[in-house]
């Protein structure tokens, strides 16, 4: 239910947050040399799971691979069919706390980022005014600091009848 609210919420920051021309890629927010920052498509072992509408997504890492005070990089991406992904929202986390949040535009092919929001506070790192922070500050905490991220093995985007795909996500 959490990851639903969550990817529910990520469109609303990219509308209201244009990134400057200068500032259109994920390396001028987070650290490239943290873990999995650096992940430009889902690896084989990318999870799968559900989001609003019952849009799918690609999350890497999965929880088996994050400790509890892990800093680093979870990186969505948005399934369009069986092959065709987009990358939709990468998260850096910061001993275990969501730092910053950055939405991609789907529609670009190098995933162009179209709004950052810094946590705790919930701020706009882009200078698009008050309408940016707005859009930060109401997206509830909660669901942004959520590390764990529940997930099934990425088998179960293409087939759903697999018996892994029966187990609870995790």
């Amino acid at each position: 239910m959490r990851l639903i609210t969550l990817l529910a919420a990520i469109p609303a920051i990219a509308t209201l947050c244009v990134a400057p021309a200068s500032a259109r890629d994920l390396r001028d927010f987070v650290p490239q040399d943290a873990p999995n920052c650096a992940v430009t498509a889902p690896p084989a072992d990318a999870g799968f799971a559900m989001g609003p509408g019952g849009n799918a997504f690609l999350v890497h890492p999965r929880n088996a691979g994050i400790a509890a005070g892990y800093t680093g990089c979870k990186m969505l991406w948005a399934a369009q069919g069986e092959t065709k992904t987009v990358r939709f929202v990468s998260l850096y986390f910061k001993q275990g706390k969501l730092a910053v949040a950055v939405a991609h535009d789907g529609r670009s092919a190098d995933g162009a980022v179209v709004g950052v929001c810094t946590f705790p506070g919930g701020k706009s790192l882009l200078p698009t005014g008050a309408a940016a922070d707005r859009a930060c500050a109401g997206v509830p905490k909660e669901y942004y600091t959520m590390l764990r991220t529940p997930t099934l093995p990425r088998e179960c985007l293409t087939n759903p009848r697999a018996k892994v795909c029966s187990a609870r996500p995790a």
